[in-house]
């Protein structure tokens, strides 16, 4: 049977605004602060991380730019190689089009090369000097990664407070914290119920579900993501079981191709 997408438009709970966001011109906006402190005994200094995955929308803005600059190597270099989605999800009907669908627009960018995600962040870096700064824009170490997706609690093992993955009391009780899969969860129901995002079949929107402590989105669940130092990815998929979206787990990542589970959020310090 083939899978589709559904587009979904209702399901955030807490608008960003909520948190403190730093913007640093030419368009480059939408970065969380991430204070100083400490993570497995080494000192992280204070740098800032996209509040959510990088957009499909956002990664066309870059190619765009460097179609525009005449710039064919990077470009052939940087484009998302949907031939991945095969490898996992072969009847994904939308697996041509998601990137340029405006319809994803705000969903995380996928099929990226590890190559592809230091371009655009490259590109980050010209942006931001063109209005006056000069910064380091790159994808972050696993110490940085981990460190910001604990979101203030060196203790936490997931994103969010205790050591399970579904809304405990209140309101929300019983539904998902995060777009993993929970099919492979002994009290999965026949249908997800999931209310945070009732309708992500495969990937959800880059806001979607809570935010942490530091009001970053998706750290665990919907697309792994890459990070500086190691050719693994951190905070598991749509694809990952529970044990996978735990903070401390690592994810496969082939690098010179990418991944259909696999996106990306920068840093800049």
């Amino acid at each position: 049977m083939k899978r589709s997408l559904l587009v979904v438009s209702s399901f955030i709970l807490l608008s960003c605004s909520a948190f403190s966001q730093k913007s640093f011109g030419e368009g480059v906006t939408g970065y969380v602060t991430i204070p100083a402190g400490k993570v497995k005994g080494k000192e992280i200094p204070k740098f800032y991380m996209s509040a959510t995955e990088v957009t499909n929308a956002q990664y066309r803005e870059f190619l765009e730019a460097l179609r525009a600059a005449g710039d064919t190597a990077r470009l052939r270099a940087a484009w998302p190689d949907s031939s991945q989605w095969d490898k996992v999800v072969p009847d994904l009907v939308e697996k041509s089009t998601y990137f340029r669908n405006k319809a994803y627009d705000h969903y995380p960018v996928v099929c990226v090369s590890k190559r592809g995600a230091y371009l655009y962040c490259e590109w980050l870096a010209g942006k931001i000097k063109k209005g006056g700064r000069n910064l380091h824009v790159s994808l972050p170490t696993e110490e940085q990664w981990e460190y910001a997706a604990r979101g203030g609690d060196s203790a936490a093992v997931y994103p969010w407070k205790g050591t399970t993955t579904k809304v405990a009391s209140g309101k929300w009780k019983g539904s998902y914290l995060a777009n993993y899969f929970t099919a492979t969860d002994p009290d999965h129901a026949p249908i997800d119920t999931t209310k945070y995002n009732p309708k992500a079949d495969i990937t959800a929107p880059a806001q979607s579900y809570m935010p942490n402590g530091y009001g970053l989105y998706n750290m665990a669940g919907n697309v792994a993501e890459m990070i500086a130092d190691h050719d693994y990815a951190k905070g598991g998929s749509y694809m990952s079981p529970k044990n996978k979206i735990l903070i401390d787990a690592h994810n496969d990542f082939t690098a010179a191709t990418g991944d259909c589970t696999v996106g990306f959020r920068p840093v800049i310090w």
